[in-house]
C-alpha cells in the first residue's frame, strides 16, 4: 500500500511564460490528496530552452512542492522565477565533486529520496524531457516499484525534439535513437538506409564526470571505427548543439565521418549530438507496397 503523501493543501497561483516574464493565470486549490496529479517525488522536464519551454503542469507542480532539486545549469536557475529560490537545492555541486557517474546519479537519488520521504511532495527537476537518456529519473522509478513512495513524470520539450526542429527534418519513415557508448558497448550496428541520432558523444567512453574536462581526440576514435563499419568514409555527418536561449542558433558543425574526434594536434570540439543521415534510400517491399494502394485490399480489411 503506498504511504499517503503530505504537504498538499496550499492555494497555488498559476502563471504562464509571456516570453519576457511570468504572467499569473489563476489559482488552483489541490484536494488534501494531493488533487490533480497527487505524488511523493515528481520528475520535471524543463525543456530545452529554459524558462520558454516551461509548461503550465510544470509551474503548478513546482509551485506544490516543498524542494526542488535541479540539475539546471545555475546560469539557466536564475531565470527562473523567484519564489522558487528559497526552495531549490543545486545537485550540480555533486557533479563538480568528480569520481563515477553512476556514483553520482546513485547519491542524487537517495537524496531526493530521503527528502521525499521527510517532506514530501519535492520535484527533481531535469533539462530537456526527464524520460530521454536520464539515469537519475530511472533510478527514481525503479525505486517506486517498491510501493512505498509514488512517483510521477511531467513531461517536457526533448533534446531530440529541439534537434529535429533545428534540422529541419521530419522524424518519417522513421529515425534511429542510439546512446554513443551504448552502441560501441553493446556492438549495435546502426541501419545506413535510416537517419541515426547518436546522443551524448561529448561524454563517450567514460563511466566518469567530464565537467570542466575536455576528451583528447582518441577518446572518440572508437566511435568514429565502429560507425565507419555502416557508413562510408567520405559521409558528411554533423554535430548539432541546441541553443538553450530562445532566439539564439543552434551550433552545427558538419564533417567527413572519417574525421570525427579530429587529431592529435586538432581535436574537435564536441557537440551534444551526432546526426547521422541515411547514406543509402530505402527499398520498398513491392508486394506490401502494391496492397498498400490497392483499393480492394483497404475495403476488405477497413470496414
Amino acid at each position: 500500500m503506498q504511504a499517503q503523501s503530505k504537504g498538499y493543501g496550499k492555494r497555488i497561483r498559476r502563471f504562464r511564460w509571456t516570453g519576457e516574464r511570468l504572467e499569473e493565470v489563476g489559482v488552483m486549490t489541490p484536494s488534501a490528496d494531493g488533487g490533480r496529479c497527487p505524488a511523493d517525488v515528481f520528475i520535471v522536464g524543463a525543456g530545452v530552452q529554459v524558462p520558454d519551454h516551461l509548461t503550465s503542469a510544470a509551474i503548478d507542480v513546482l509551485d506544490q512542492c516543498q524542494e526542488i532539486y535541479s540539475i539546471l545549469p545555475r546560469s539557466t536557475s536564475r531565470l527562473m522565477p523567484s519564489r522558487w529560490a528559497s526552495k531549490t537545492r543545486d545537485l550540480q555541486e555533486i557533479y563538480q565533486r568528480g569520481g563515477r557517474r553512476l556514483d553520482v546519479y546513485r547519491e542524487e537519488i537517495n537524496l531526493i529520496w530521503q527528502a521525499a520521504r521527510s517532506n514530501p511532495p519535492v520535484a527533481y527537476l531535469t533539462v530537456g524531457n526527464p524520460v530521454v537518456f536520464d539515469s537519475v529519473t530511472a533510478g527514481l522509478i525503479e525505486r517506486a516499484k517498491c510501493g512505498d513512495m509514488s512517483v510521477r513524470v511531467i513531461a517536457g520539450v526533448s533534446s531530440v525534439d529541439a534537434i529535429m526542429a533545428d534540422l529541419g527534418i521530419d522524424y518519417a519513415p522513421g529515425i534511429q535513437i542510439l546512446e554513443a557508448s551504448s552502441l560501441v558497448a553493446h556492438n549495435i550496428q546502426p541501419r545506413n538506409d535510416i537517419d541515426c541520432l547518436v546522443m551524448q558523444p561529448n561524454v563517450f567512453g567514460t563511466a566518469f564526470v567530464t565537467m570542466g574536462r575536455k576528451p583528447c581526440a582518441a577518446a572518440l576514435w572508437p566511435l568514429r571505427d565502429h560507425l565507419l563499419k555502416c557508413y562510408p568514409s567520405d559521409h558528411t555527418v554533423t554535430y548539432i548543439t541546441c541553443s538553450v536561449r530562445s532566439g539564439n542558433p543552434a551550433h552545427l558543425e558538419s564533417f567527413p565521418l572519417s574525421c570525427l574526434g579530429g587529431t592529435e594536434m586538432s581535436p574537435q570540439t564536441l557537440g551534444a549530438s551526432l546526426f547521422i543521415p541515411a547514406a543509402v534510400p530505402l527499398k520498398a517491399d513491392e508486394y506490401f507496397s502494391d496492397r498498400f494502394r490497392d483499393q480492394s485490399e483497404f475495403e476488405r480489411n477497413y470496414r
